[in-house]
């Protein structure tokens, strides 16, 4: 990494964890020059806005999401083996970066009109290829026969609220809460004497 890749990475770090705990709004591109120790003009020499900021934090969590995603029905497997798979990951992302997730999920609204359209078409990407598969899944008999738009909305939004109450510092990791979701989530929580 060069020292702009280097200055470029730590102002994204940074203003992700900002905008994780304060909100994007509360925070200025003066929080986050004071946290680096320089001014908010350097900032400018990287981004030309806090809005671009806020842009990149989300084009990195669903530009590689949707590539994964798509390597994943790419390698083949029965539906219900492709969408563990494609779950697990999803998962395993937010884990990652449980601030950029954070950000992702309740900054969306805040991006300007044109970098919103372009996330939300990635995203979009990203659910549909998903819902694919839960599609061929239900036409193989492997799912429910519930509407992918339905089915795929509420397992993905169940494994993107981990990053509202994981804790890295708790007992239980990634791999361990994505088990328990996907056990919840496929058999219910109907214990077998229900």
């Amino acid at each position: 990494m060069t020292m702009v890749e280097d200055r470029r990475a730590q102002i994204l770090r940074i203003a992700t964890r900002l905008f994780s705990e304060k909100g994007y709004a509360r925070t200025t591109l003066d929080d986050v020059a004071a946290e680096i120790g320089f001014t908010k003009p350097a900032i400018y020499h990287w981004f030309d806005s806090k809005d671009q900021i806020l842009f990149e934090i989300h084009r990195d969590i669903v530009e590689p999401a949707l590539e994964e995603v798509r390597q994943i029905r790419a390698t083949g497997g029965s539906p219900t083996e492709q969408l563990r798979r494609i779950l697990t990951a999803h998962v395993e992302r937010v884990l990652l970066n449980v601030d950029a997730n954070t950000v992702f999920a309740r900054e969306s609204a805040q991006l300007t009109t044109d970098r919103g359209e372009e996330i939300r078409s990635l995203d979009g990407a990203y659910e549909h290829e998903v819902r694919a598969v839960y599609a061929a899944g239900v036409a193989a008999g492997e799912f429910a026969d519930i509407d992918p738009v339905v089915a795929i909305g509420t397992l993905l939004s169940a494994y993107s609220w981990v990053s509202q109450w994981y804790r890295s510092d708790g007992p239980l990791t990634g791999e361990a809460i994505s088990g328990m979701i996907g056990t919840l989530l496929e058999s219910g929580y109907r214990g077998d004497g229900a």
